[in-house]
């Protein structure tokens, strides 16, 4: 690489945020105006979701109601952290959704989807598929199911359901709120036992107000929540 006319390049022993940080505070010591900072990793998450399929699609969902509009934040900010942790643009998909046609019952609604394999007869297969909400009142039998059936039909190795709770709720009622515990070994468990329709979500995921992130699973035994 050339260095331009004028400038000094050294080495920094430090990260390039660490070293920009550092510089910044140098700079405004001196009574330098900062005007501006480009955060260049995420400008490359940005350009990394662009190339998601029905990233378009995505983004016109925001700009509808409020409830789609938060539910598209959910599935943008996953993307961001696949992305982050390797997954490629092309191995991602938005928006996939089917309803049923006079031939078929199928049905779903994938969020986010993490590509498996080619799609067979036009029905994408995922690793992992997602459906996400933000709930506008406490955690619910009907929340939790209304979720969960939108990925009842979705090809998928594991079916996640993200629910952002409202401030109200709180981990230990929930843990003793019989009707919630019920649904939530329905779907996690019981669902798949009919095997009329084997089919399970393998894991909630709850976000709660303060932040914390609680996962929800069946571990044989009873329904498990665990911080992660």
């Amino acid at each position: 690489m050339t260095t331009p006319a004028g400038v000094t390049v050294r080495k920094s022993q430090y990260t390039v945020r660490e070293t920009i940080d550092r510089l910044q505070v140098a700079l405004e010591q001196h009574n330098v105006t900062i005007y501006s900072r480009i955060d260049q990793q995420q400008e490359l998450q940005k350009a990394g979701l662009v190339k998601i399929d029905n990233f378009r699609t995505v983004v016109s969902n925001a700009s509808g109601d409020e409830h789609t509009l938060k539910s598209s934040i959910q599935a943008m900010e996953k993307a961001d952290e696949l992305l982050e942790a390797g997954h490629t643009p092309k191995g991602l998909r938005f928006e996939d959704k089917k309803e049923p046609t006079p031939g078929s019952n199928t049905k779903y609604d994938v969020d986010l989807g993490i590509r498996k394999s080619a799609p067979v007869e036009g029905q994408e297969s995922y690793l992992e598929a997602y459906q996400f909400k933000t709930n506008d009142g406490p955690l619910s039998k009907g929340k939790i199911e209304g979720a969960a059936k939108q990925l009842y039909d979705a090809r998928a190795d594991k079916r996640i359901v993200e629910l952002i709770l409202v401030e109200a709720d709180d981990l230990a009622n929930i843990e003793k709120d019989e009707k919630i515990l019920r649904e939530l070994k329905h779907q996690l468990y019981a669902k798949g036992e009919n095997s009329s329709n084997n089919v399970i979500i393998d894991e909630f995921h709850f976000i709660f107000s303060n932040g914390e992130k609680i996962k929800v699973i069946w571990n044989g035994e009873k329904v498990e929540f665990i911080k992660f």
